[in-house]
């Protein structure tokens, strides 16, 4: 929750929260688990959404994440965002954060390269 306190409070000070924003408890669930990825990625070291919470694409699931990774989640979140490098803080890479859900907790979390990543197929 500490990582979504502090994209909200980033959006508040770009002055892009000037409305009331609803984020749906998947989506905050998703954006809470990235500081637990973070820990121990090798490339990057923060996260941050490039788009507004409220346009993540939330998918209901019911089967395997992925085909390497066979946990059963419900729904699957996907939220773009950049993602600074460990070893320079000066760059960073578009990135899709990408988590599997069962009761809104995180079961399933990583940092896909990327923007415009398709719709994941369920098990594949």
């Amino acid at each position: 929750m500490k990582r979504l306190a502090v994209v909200l409070s980033a959006l508040a000070l770009t002055g892009a929260a000037s409305a009331k924003m609803e984020i749906s408890s998947p989506v905050a669930a998703c954006l809470a688990s990235v500081d637990a990825v973070l820990e121990t990625d090798k490339v990057y070291d923060a996260y941050l959404p490039s788009e507004f919470p409220d346009n993540a694409r939330v998918l209901m699931w019911i089967a395997p994440y992925s085909a390497t990774n066979k946990t059963e989640v419900a729904t699957v979140v996907m939220v773009e965002g950049i993602a600074r490098h460990r070893d320079d803080a000066s760059k960073s890479d578009p990135v899709t954060l990408q988590c599997g859900l069962t009761d809104d907790k995180a079961l399933v979390t990583e940092l896909l390269p990327g923007h415009g990543l398709p719709e994941p197929e369920p098990g594949k």
